[in-house]
């Protein structure tokens, strides 16, 4: 007996993350057999046995790997390994060690099969291989749970208990005939009821399980097994879970009483449920009739409500001290696994982290104070923040008197009010909110509230930021309003500074070294203009400057004693409904401006306006701001000793003629020196020598000296180039299915670095994406639209300085897209956005589990809630981190992004599986046929600015803002393209090019001069005008019919109906003959299944569920009678218009195809290197009858005579392909447990069955298959192709087949 502990998963994370940082080897093995196990490796490697005791790991590095790098790559060596499991077993023999997958293999020669799980995974840069039984038990409780093993005619023995969260592998040798007993602890018996191993197969999925107690005191301790096997049925998960779990999901702790409802007054079970938590009910039977009261701070208890009776309410409702009412919604539902789960949530959470307190109020008709909060609200809030109970450790103010306790808030269940659920909110002293809706997730805006007007006194204005987000987590169904400061002063200067309104009476209290503070307005009749000051000595206040825009610029701060300023940098930063106002020292490298003084007197400037003045000597420079940063026209007044004043712009790039100042003449220049503007002002000579010829002379001299280009040899240091043909990126989901395939082609990389500068040249010739699900009506997602004069897709081009070390210094960025087509549907869509939360929340996992070790909430839910944590928390805390106004700043002299120009698309799918969990999902599902959007052509204007110096952040802030703001200027043609409305944008496009082809093709022949070529472009404009109307004109009747007719095809409620249209849907006409022949198909397709319905969907409801069933289906007969046959009338007509449509441009550029097939995936899910044969045959699975063999596993296909012999692992077909591939037919097919054998012949191949079965209903029933072909030689290729293919399939067929016949006789 082995005495060491159990690995369980946390023990294979420990694993991970200690034993192979230690040292990185390519391999580890671990065995979790319950029993030692020998191994070798197999091959020139094999060096004997190795024993692997049980629960023990151990590195392995091959032999072939110690060598060179260069003589491992000629060896070409695939590792396998081998294994002996102790006891009567056999060995397992050239097991592969680098196919990431779980393979399940028979070791027992005995008569009772024994399977052994072998399982790759790859973790942190080495492959565990792991070693275990195919059971595995998980146990999902609170508490630990006990399992013992009882073998026929064998010791029994008790497996180690299990603790919340983990699991184990059951020994390998109890795994096929043990059975199973369970219990929580000794305090209880085992369990009555048993789970038998070795019928795993056919046992049901869940089993209530009851442990007596040993104490007749005590109840009994119910939970259910759940059981679930993998898509092989090999593998097998035996997994514990509660019979009754209650869901605490306010932001409370809840209090809790389960009765008997047949039992006045009962209380069965009691307790409380912190925030984000749940508690396990165990002692009570899940069918006893049952009722839940609740009770939540500030509240009185609720109503008893029914949970498990036949219509359980969804709402309880809760009253508090003045008998004001909160609505808590409940979630009550029977999982897969058995328990029931009981949720208790509200729809909003109202979050305070504005500093001040808050009053919210319901608005609409029902404007009362919303429950749980009195007008005086501090003894409420200081009641909050001294209840240990209520508060969550770790909280994002990180102490236990936080003001963003979130506050639970309801709206009435029914309303009028077009604009949703309302609210509005009293702050401070001011006065009550108009109403904001609250009902939209993303919604940012600003609140405004004046103070209450006192006599004699100023009126304050309070702006308040408003976000509204969804929970995550747990809290998915809950919308976190977020209430913060708009304005937020973050003083990052190494002195404590002032700060007021412009015009206002007094300074509010100065923020200090690295502090940050909420501001509000203090007088709303004065200009909302910021004023800052230094805090120590005698300062003025700077000039006003605005706080409402992004932004970064320089401020000016002067000293009354003397002509000292101080000059400091303003950067406004927003970040969700905050705007940071962030202080910073000038950067005395690179400020704003500069102005030189190259003169031989001393110069005076002062902006226009102002009245101070400052000095610069003679051949000095001075770093300069503007007194008032807000006024529009800002000038720069120059006065030199003894000279007029002259009025200059420092805002805009120039070298001005030679001015002539009483008995000078001035040589004015502004121009830029990275980041900064510079002035300088030279002197020329004695204006008595000058005339205005003479001046102008000199200044086009000057610039034509400017404009010389300086040769100066460029030494290149390093030069790299790249130059790629092509590279493709799958991306494939945990199903395992290949959802994207994205192919580059003609890549070409160019990077010189010199001694001054580094240039970068970046080229993408071609870029696809293909969207590669089976059933998609887009399989190409996105491609470029290249014209004849453009050959490159995506272009990049930047030159960055080496001279400056404080700053990025680019020359130039230039970034260039062409046009592109992308669509989008919504299966796609749906199974994109749950791959990359998948990839998100694995990435956010592995973030928490790295900085566990310094500490964090005990309640991760309840932190997860507070999605918007960045606007901080009352007080101080606002959410800016200090460290984020010292990154790297940008300067570029030119950034240029070209125009992006996409036609978009988008189809909604019917009957597709929504995750009612995803916002994105909940929107396309009452969207429904509306959703769909034809060749939207959308434009996004260029970024062009020239001189930026901004932060990484500003930067991507604003380019964001730019896109954001373009998608929603184009939004209209979106809804103008929708083909419930005919794609009206489409016709008028379309049009508008035929009508100006016909005008402009004739006048552009006309230029030359000759009738001929006038004839030619006339004919051309006119074939343009009719091909283009015609388009327009069918297109737009087509998708309006099309919507139509699928609207109606949803009334049927009939799925397989649905499913059926839409498959036929996806084959488009090419022509008008094939529109007409598809729309007599589609029209047959209604007729027969109206008429037909009315006998065969009754007979269908009764099979599936009685006599239910049978009402059912009679009202879907009857229904589908009248719609059906007008459903397919419709379909007549919108495939006659798409065949019309599309002769109009059936000599254009042909459909574009998938640069390659979907990636095929074998039953076991591991995933192979691309086969284009494995991919070919099994797309054709779901090319023939629709789909109906979609879901069979591909395994051969061979061609003969423009037919394909296919097997899968269930079936055998003949199909005729036609169409160079594009139309695929079923000849026949049979199950292979009806194939008896095959004959080869000279002519054919015949399939033998064990009884005859007819091809269709229209045949005779023979016991033959024949598969004709006039090639011998490829009739001997497919019929030894498939003799050990059959041979395989049929014996693990009977195999299965045997063991369920001895399990059901047993």
């Amino acid at each position: 007996d082995d005495e060491r502990a159990p690995v369980t998963t946390s023990d294979m994370d420990e694993l991970a993350s200690k034993r192979i940082q230690q040292k990185l080897y390519p391999y580890f093995i671990l065995n979790n057999t319950g029993v030692n196990v020998w191994y070798w490796l197999s091959g020139p490697d094999e060096n004997g046995l190795t024993l692997l005791e049980n629960n023990e790991d151990q590195p392995i590095v091959p032999e072939f790997m110690k060598s060179h790098r260069k003589a491992r790559m000629e060896q070409d060596t695939v590792p396998v390994i081998c294994f002996q499991v102790e006891g009567e077993f056999t060995p397992v023999r050239n097991l592969p060690m680098d196919k990431v997958g779980t393979y399940v293999i028979n070791i027992s020669p005995l008569e009772h099969p024994v399977s052994l799980a072998y399982e790759v995974t790859f973790r942190m840069g080495s492959k565990v291989l792991r070693l275990h039984s195919n059971v595995t038990v998980v146990n999902h409780m609170d508490q630990p749970i006990e399992s013992f093993v009882i073998m026929p005619e064998r010791d029994s023995r008790e497996l180690p208990a299990l603790g919340p969260g983990e699991s184990l592998p059951v020994p390998v040798t109890f795994a096929s005939l043990g059975l199973l007993r369970f219990r929580p602890s000794k305090e209880y018996r085992w369990s009555d009821v048993e789970v038998n191993l070795a019928r795993l197969g056919s046992a049901p999925s869940t089993t209530l399980i009851v442990c007596g107690t040993m104490r007749s005191a005590k109840e009994p301790f119910l939970f259910y097994v759940h059981l679930k096997s993998s898509q092989s049925g090999k593998l097998f998960e035996l997994s514990f879970h509660p019979s009754i779990v209650i869901e605490n999901l306010l932001p409370y702790t809840l209090e809790y009483r389960l009765g008997n409802r047949r039992v006045r007054n009962s209380c069965l079970y009691s307790g409380h449920i912190h925030r984000g938590k749940h508690t396990s009910v165990t002692s009570i039977d899940p069918k006893t009739p049952m009722r839940i009261s609740v009770k939540i701070p500030f509240f009185n208890w609720s109503d008893p409500v029914d949970l498990n009776s036949k219509n359980p309410p969804e709402l309880l409702k809760m009253t508090d001290m003045n008998k004001r009412t909160l609505i808590v919604h409940i979630c009550n539902a029977v999982t897969p696994e058995g328990m029931r789960r009981i949720s208790f949530y509200t729809q909003y959470w109202m979050v305070n982290k504005t500093g001040s307190k808050v009053l919210y109020r319901r608005g609409g008709l029902d404007n009362s104070l919303a429950a749980g909060q009195t007008m005086d609200t501090d003894e409420c809030q200081q009641s909050l923040a001294n209840s240990s109970d209520i508060l969550v450790t770790g909280a994002s103010s990180g102490t236990s008197e936080s003001s963003d306790q979130p506050f639970p808030f309801s709206v009435p269940a029914f309303r009028i009010d077009p604009r949703g659920d309302l609210a509005s909110i009293k702050v401070h002293k001011s006065g009550w909110s108009d109403n904001f809706s609250i009902a939209t997730q993303g919604t940012v805006l600003c609140i405004e509230i004046d103070e209450e007007a006192q006599e004699g006194k100023s009126v304050a204005s309070y702006q308040i930021g408003m976000k509204v987000s969804a929970g995550t987590g747990p809290f998915w169904r809950t919308k976190i309003i977020t209430f913060s400061p708009r304005f937020v002063i973050v003083n990052q200067l190494t002195l404590a500074v002032n700060y007021t309104q412009k015009g206002a009476l007094a300074p509010l209290a100065p923020i200090g070294r690295g502090e940050q503070k909420a501001y509000h307005w203090s007088d709303n009749s004065k200009p909302y203009q910021l004023c800052i000051r230094l805090s120590e000595g005698t300062w003025e206040w700077s000039g006003g400057f605005d706080i409402h825009d992004i932004g970064n610029f320089c401020v000016k701060m002067r000293n009354r004693n003397g002509d000292q300023s101080y000059l400091a940098r303003v950067r406004i930063k927003v970040d969700g409904a905050t705007t940071f106002v962030i202080l910073n020292a000038e950067d005395q490298e690179f400020p704003d401006y500069r102005i030189t003084n190259m003169t031989r007197k001393l110069m005076r400037i002062r902006q226009k306006g102002c009245k101070f003045w400052d000095r610069i000597s003679a051949g000095c420079s001075l770093s300069y701001a503007w007194d008032e940063p807000s006024l529009s026209n800002r000038l720069l007044a120059v006065q030199l000793t003894g000279g007029d004043i002259i009025e200059l712009s420092l805002d805009s790039l120039k070298h001005y003629e030679p001015i002539k100042v009483s008995s000078q003449v001035l040589d004015v220049e502004v121009y830029a020196e990275g980041p900064t503007k510079v002035l300088c002002v030279r002197h020329l000579a004695k204006a008595k020598h000058w005339n205005k010829r003479r001046m102008r002379r000199a200044h086009m001299k000057r610039e034509k000296e400017q404009e010389a280009p300086q040769q100066q040899p460029v030494i290149v240091s390093l030069q790299l180039q790249l130059i790629m043909s092509g590279i493709g990126v799958s991306v494939i989901d945990d199903t395992p299915e290949e959802l994207m395939y994205l192919c580059i082609e003609g890549i070409h990389l160019d990077y010189k670095k010199s001694a001054d500068e580094q240039a970068l040249e970046f080229s993408v010739n071609w870029l696809q994406v293909d969207n590669q699900l089976y059933l998609t009506p887009f399989p190409v997602m996105l491609f470029p639209i290249m014209h004849e004069d453009r050959r490159t897709f995506f272009s990049l081009s930047a030159v960055k300085s080496s001279k400056s070390k404080s700053i990025d210094y680019f020359h130039y960025f230039g970034l260039a897209i062409r046009e592109m087509d992308l669509k989008l549907d919504e299966l796609f869509l749906l199974k994109m956005i749950k791959f990359v939360s998948f990839i998100t929340d694995h990435l956010k996992m592995m973030a928490e589990r790295d900085d566990g070790s310094e500490g964090g909430s005990s309640h991760p839910e309840g932190r997860a809630s507070l999605t918007d944590s960045s606007a901080g928390v009352g007080g101080s805390q606002h959410g800016y981190t200090a460290g984020a106004g010292d990154e790297m700043w940008l300067y570029f002299e030119q950034f240029d992004i070209s125009p992006i120009k996409v036609i978009f698309s988008f189809a909604n799918v019917s009957a597709v599986e929504r995750d009612t969990s995803s916002t994105v999902s909940r929107v396309l599902s009452r969207g429904g046929v509306l959703a769909n959007v034809d060749c939207a052509p959308l434009y996004l204007n260029e970024v062009h600015t020239e001189h930026p110096f901004t932060s990484r952040s500003d930067l991507f802030d604003r380019i964001s803002q730019h896109y954001v703001n373009g998608v929603i200027r184009e939004f209209h043609k979106v809804l103008g393209s929708a083909d419930f409305l005919g794609s009206p944008i489409n016709f008028m496009r379309t049009l508008g090019t035929g009508v100006y082809d016909f005008f402009n093709e004739p006048a552009l022949a006309w230029k030359e001069r000759s009738a001929k070529q006038f004839g030619y472009g006339l004919v051309r404009g006119t074939q343009s005008l009719v091909k283009h109307s015609g388009f327009g004109v069918f297109n737009s009747f087509a998708k309006f019919t099309g919507i139509v007719g699928k609207g109606a095809a949803q009334l049927t409620f009939d799925r397989e109906y649905i499913k059926e249209r839409e498959m036929l849907n996806r084959e488009k006409p090419h022509h008008a003959g094939e529109g007409i022949a598809f729309g007599f198909r589609d029209l047959g397709l209604g007729l027969f299944q109206g008429i037909g319905g009315i006998v065969y969907e009754p007979v269908q409801g009764m099979m599936e569920d009685g006599l239910v069933g049978a009402i059912k289906g009679a009202a879907r007969g009857v229904a589908g009678f009248g719609l059906k046959p007008a459903v397919g009338v419709v379909d007549l007509v919108t495939r006659t218009a798409e065949g019309i449509r599309n002769t109009t441009t059936f000599w254009d550029e042909k459909d574009r195809h998938r640069t390659r097939k979907p990636r095929y995936f074998a039953p076991d899910g591991v995933l192979y290197p691309f086969s284009a044969r494995h991919a070919e045959g099994q797309e054709l699975l779901w090319a023939v009858e629709k789909g109906r063999w979609a879901h069979e596993w591909y395994q051969y296909h061979g061609e003969v005579d423009g037919a394909v012999v296919r097997l899968t692992n269930n079936t055998l077909f003949l199909l005729e392909v036609s169409g160079g591939g594009e139309s695929v037919s079923e000849v026949w097919h049979c199950g292979i447990r009806h194939v008896r054998g095959l004959q080869l012949t000279p002519a054919h191949i015949t399939v033998q069955l064990n009884r005859p079965l007819s091809i269709t209903a229209l045949h005779r029933p023979t016991d033959t298959r024949l598969v004709h072909s006039a090639q011998a030689a490829h009739l001997r290729e497919v019929y030894h192709q498939l003799i050990p293919l059959l041979r395989v399939l049929r014996s693990s067929s009977s195999s299965s087949s045997s063991a369920s016949s001895s399990s059901s006789s047993s």
